[in-house]
């Protein structure tokens, strides 16, 4: 086997490795348990080990430290989408359907799932391994490699999002902006080296996207899994420019120094 796609070749086998232990955990969860935040709440926390024997494994446990300075670096590089987060938020709450609230307990569970289930896993697959994974074997001198690594890791960050199907709310949209997304993160992750500030960032844009479900009781009627597969894509678009556009300033070439070693 050649060398050169030795890295390429082990990112596949993690993204397609934790593919297969989620679902199959998943599945298996649903036979022993019925309650769903039950069934959710295992299935994660049987991830984040896999995840961490994976990290330790690799000799990247200092990727869990937390740095203040990185932090604050992570958050200020990222501060778009923070506020984005911001407007979403306020549009769900301006504009939402219903006047009834979940309970505490309801919305405390959602938060800690988006941010140390859904973006704390996700993170530390995609940026902490995958990425790392690409520049431990290929080096991280060019902003070349960086662009390329992040586009690469933000395509499997996209395919990880297929298990959606499984529960009906498969977008290939949706996975197209979610490829973006996954540049985005990279390229924050790059220039902060914070795994927790971005873990933050994912998990705050998440919990925006899904305000109103986690804060009101609604009847949601329809689902955007419905529309044909050129309205998916066409809907998400103006995001999808955005977003490239985001990822392609923040590696341009006058910050481009803070990516590389």
């Amino acid at each position: 086997m050649n060398k050169k796609y030795i890295g390429i070749i082990k990112c596949l086998i993690y993204i397609f490795g934790y593919l297969l232990c989620f679902v199959g955990c998943q599945y298996l969860l649903t036979k022993i348990f019925k309650n769903d935040m039950i069934i959710r709440i295992i299935n994660y926390i049987v991830m984040l080990i896999l995840l961490f024997i994976l990290v330790k494994k690799n000799n990247k446990l200092d990727l869990l430290k937390l740095n203040k300075d990185n932090l604050k670096k992570s958050l200020k590089v990222g501060f778009f989408i923070l506020l984005l987060s911001a407007l979403f938020i306020l549009l769900n709450f301006v504009f939402a359907d219903s006047n009834a609230y979940h309970s505490i307990f309801y919305i405390i569970y959602w938060i800690i799932i988006f941010i140390f289930g859904t973006a704390l896993t996700e993170e530390l697959l995609c940026r902490g391994l995958l990425l790392n994974t690409l520049y431990d074997y290929y080096g991280r001198n060019s902003r070349k490699k960086v662009i390329i690594f992040c586009i690469f890791t933000g395509i499997l960050f996209g395919f990880s999002h297929v298990v959606n199907a499984l529960s009906g709310s498969f977008n290939v949209g949706q996975v197209l902006f979610t490829i973006s997304l996954g540049m985005v993160f990279g390229a924050i992750y790059s220039r902060s080296n914070s795994l927790w500030g971005v873990v933050l960032l994912h998990g705050i844009w998440d919990i925006s996207l899904s305000f109103e479900q986690i804060l009101f009781i609604t009847d949601v009627s329809t689902q955007t899994s419905n529309l044909s597969i050129i309205n998916q894509i066409l809907s998400i678009m103006p995001m999808l420019i955005i977003f490239i556009i985001y990822f392609m300033v923040l590696v341009r070439k006058s910050k481009i120094n803070e990516c590389l070693k």
